[in-house]
């Protein structure tokens, strides 16, 4: 009898890279082409440097690109296989960011530190940190006496007898001869270029950027006896009757004063290493005790007599000298302040004299102040001012988001005076040594001494504020040449705003230092305690990285790392910028709104990460590495990807379009993020510890060597990779592997079993071995009985060009 023909039946697989995924369980060194259905040589990491280098950011200026990396407490440029060692930091870098063209903040515990490029010798250099600023001393130089007469008046209804003794039409017309003489005495001094009011004036050191290095705090700049028109004129009546007298013509009298800036000689290394182009010189309008809008005061004085007088005090402005309208003022000094001056000649020092250049009367600058006065400020600049100069602070971790900077776990470093010659306004002769001390609850705050050979401070500004409003009390001590320790303590309040702490003088006037101490303070060194905020971030442009633009608390714990949001804009969005903050308590979600300012933060995943380099931004989303898992987070939430257990770091690789991790410290892997698969480089990690991507590249820091992830395929590859199936439904005759390469030396083996367990080992039924170029896909025919597991596996040297296409299987 003739015997039935077997009827054939083909399965076709497209190869898999995922181990454990569709029966495979092993794949070594190959990958899922980008768009392609079939396996090639995975690109091994190439060096970039020996050392254990961690790279902070990708740099790219100058048409030139490089790597700002660190080894320890070493700062490196790593550019075209060369590196550079630019540096060793008192502190290692934790992160860095660009800062202009050619240069870099380097972020350590201690504070900011900065590096720069030179273009012209191709070379890096280190600043170092930021110096400490001389103070810039502002002292009133009196330019004459200014008269301006108010003319005779006869009042149409005056009585000596009255309480008042003018009539409301009088009044009115007393009222405006004394503010046209005011304003008179004004305009006469702007036009000499001098000033008669109290200036509250400041300097700011700027770099060549227009970025300010460091700000001093406002002063009160003044003659040795304060505002002008303060006191009350006592006015000469011709009395004719109770009834019938006439106002006789008299003057009001103002001291008119120029300023003189003593700015101090800065070395030019330190010009250098901070990059000082110019110190501006701020000034507000001046602030006048005479308001027009207000009511003037006067009563008749000897009214019986026959030489009576009126006593006449100018309509006062409620605000000047008020210690809580001055405190505002300084708050918001930048609103109600010009640059007047921008001073270049800083290696030299010397004097430079402020002239007085504005038209405005009286009225436009008390209409000025008192706008800014009156303008709500937001409650968070308070928390931005203790973070910006003179204050600085240290983070842990950063990102560059467009034209925004934003800092994570950060630690707020307070600020010292630079000297008590800041509050200074008139100096005497002969050298001398001082000392200043803010005071706050805890203890001290700031301390700082200070000497000079000459120009011992006499009178200090009537106010007193200190950027902090922690500081409760200010002491000021100054030993002259002849020994005499002078000193004065003065208590500080918080401003409204929580800006600053400040003194007012209850005159308004200069202080001078009336007591008397037995010594200085001792030159002991101070521990300034700092804040740690690990849960608050700041914001600043990437123009200006250093200056906050504002502050937020996301979480209670500390912010392990910080990256854009992959989210699309939608109608509302279009104005605001989105970014993750990762922490051990969760994933937030932060918004960034106009201004570079923080809005909000939203808690999107319970999920913690607390490894700065577990988020890595891809195209898919922002990929982060729990204990257990892989999270995409992409808009408001956070999905889980893939199990994967021991996760070092992530970093993700633009050009092959893959995330990189290192798992358990020395294991390899590529994930492929459309598919959801992942391969392994065996071998290729080494002793690799991490996986960062601070740009485009991913890099696998080792600690042998930085190495990039994806690069050009080396030219003979180890490979490996093998398919175990479930076979029981018939028996194999035939195996085809779709290989091509111009050399393949390796072997591809078949192996059957009917265990049930998956690690069993299966005993070999055939072994091919191929040693050369394949061109066409390899047939074999197979003489097996039927098992229920079959175990195809490749592997071996092969060359670059190698395809693995499909493996197609023949049953019966």
């Amino acid at each position: 009898m003739r015997r039935k023909r077997d009827v054939v039946k083909v399965d076709t697989l497209i190869p898999d890279e995922m181990s454990g995924c569709n029966g495979v369980v092993s794949c070594v060194n190959l990958w899922r082409r980008r768009g392609g259905d079939g396996l090639s040589p995975a690109p091994r990491p190439v060096t970039l440097a020996d050392g254990a280098w961690v790279p902070l950011m990708e740099w790219r200026g100058n048409s030139r690109a490089a790597i700002i990396a660190k080894r320890g407490c070493d700062v490196g440029v790593i550019c075209e296989g060369v590196v550079q060692r630019v540096a060793t930091l008192s502190s290692e870098a934790a992160c860095a960011v660009s800062y202009g063209t050619d240069s870099v903040v380097l972020m350590t515990a201690e504070g900011p530190d900065f590096i720069d490029y030179d273009a012209a010798a191709g070379l890096w250099h280190h600043r170092g940190p930021l110096p400490k600023f001389p103070a810039v001393r502002f002292v009133a130089r009196k330019l004459g006496r200014l008269s301006a007469e108010v003319p005779q008046y006869l009042p149409k209804d005056g009585d000596l007898r009255r309480a008042r003794v003018l009539g409301l039409s009088d009044e009115k017309a007393l009222k405006a001869s004394l503010l046209g003489a005011y304003g008179q005495l004004c305009a006469t001094a702007s036009a000499a270029g001098g000033w008669i009011q109290p200036v509250m004036m400041r300097c700011r050191y700027v770099d060549d950027e227009g970025s300010t290095l460091y700000e001093s705090v406002p002063v009160a700049v003044m003659l040795p006896d304060g505002g002008a028109c303060i006191e009350p004129v006592d006015v000469a009546v011709f009395k004719r009757s109770l009834t019938d007298w006439t106002i006789e013509p008299f003057a009001l009298e103002a001291d008119a004063f120029d300023v003189s800036v003593v700015v101090p000689r800065l070395d030019i290394g330190a010009l250098r290493a901070a990059r000082v182009a110019a110190i501006e010189i701020l000034a507000t309008p001046q602030l006048h005790p005479v308001d027009g809008s207000s009511l003037f005061s006067y009563r008749a004085m000897h009214p019986s007599s026959n030489e009576p007088l009126l006593r006449v005090t100018l309509p006062r402005n409620a605000s000047y000298g008020n210690a809580a309208a001055l405190g505002r003022l300084v708050d918001r000094f930048d609103e109600a302040a010009d640059v007047v001056t921008r001073i270049k000649m800083l290696h030299e020092g010397g004097t430079v004299t402020l002239t007085n250049d504005r038209a405005a009367t009286p009225d436009d600058e008390c209409a000025r102040v008192n706008a800014v006065l009156e303008r709500r400020m937001p409650a968070v600049d308070a928390r931005v001012r203790s973070f910006g100069a003179p204050h600085g602070f240290a983070a842990s971790v950063c990102v560059s988001s467009g034209d925004a900077v934003v800092w994570g776990n950060v630690t707020r470093i307070p600020g010292t005076i630079a000297d008590l010659s800041e509050y200074a306004l008139s100096c005497g002769d002969g050298a001398w040594t001082g000392c200043i001390e803010v005071v706050g609850a805890s203890g001290l705050i700031a301390v700082n001494h200070i000497e000079g050979s000459a120009g011992a401070p006499l009178l200090f500004s009537p106010l007193l504020a200190y950027p902090d409003a922690r500081a409760t009390e200010l002491r000021i001590y100054v030993r002259a040449a002849s020994g005499a320790v002078m000193t004065g303590q003065f208590d500080l309040a918080p401003t409204a705003d929580g800006g600053h702490a400040v003194y007012v003088d209850a005159g308004f006037k200069p202080v001078a230092l009336v007591d008397v101490a037995d010594s200085l303070p001792a030159q002991s060194p101070v521990e300034i305690p700092r804040a740690n905020l690990p849960g608050t971030i700041i914001s600043a442009t990437s123009a200006n990285p250093l200056m906050p633009v504002s502050v937020l608390t996301v979480c209670a714990d500390a912010i392990s790392a910080i990256t854009p949001a992959a989210r699309s804009q939608s109608s509302w969005d279009f104005s605001r910028s989105h970014l993750y903050a990762f922490a051990r308590s969760g994933i937030y979600a932060v918004s960034v709104g106009t201004s570079r300012r923080l809005v909000s933060s939203t808690l999107i995943d319970v999920r913690g990460i607390d490894s700065r380099c577990a988020p890595a931004f891809t195209s898919s989303g922002v990929v982060a590495a729990t204990e257990h898992e892989l999270l995409c987070v992409s808009g408001a939430r956070a999905r889980g990807l893939m199990r994967m257990d021991g996760v070092v770091g992530t970093g993700y690789d633009s050009s092959s379009g893959r995330l990189w991790a290192v798992v358990g410290g020395d294991e390899l892997v590529s994930v492929d993020l459309d598919r959801l698969t992942a391969a392994t480089h065996v071998g290729a990690a080494g002793s690799g510890v991490s996986v960062k991507s601070p740009g485009a590249t991913a890099y696998l820091c080792g600690s042998d060597a930085l190495m990039a992830c994806a690069d050009a395929v080396a030219a003979e590859s180890e490979v490996r990779w093998a398919l175990r199936r479930n076979i029981a439904g018939g028996r194999l005759v035939a195996v085809e592997v779709g290989v091509r390469a111009s050399n393949f030396t390796g072997c591809i083996c078949l192996m059957a079993d009917d265990c049930l367990q998956p690690d069993c080992a299966a005993p070999m039924i055939s072994r091919f071995d191929v040693d050369g170029s394949v061109v066409s896909p390899l047939r074999f025919k197979v003489a097996m009985p039927r098992r229920r597991y079959l175990t195809i596996s490749l592997e071996g040297q092969v060359s670059t060009d190698f395809e693995f296409n499909y493996v197609k299987m023949e049953m019966v």
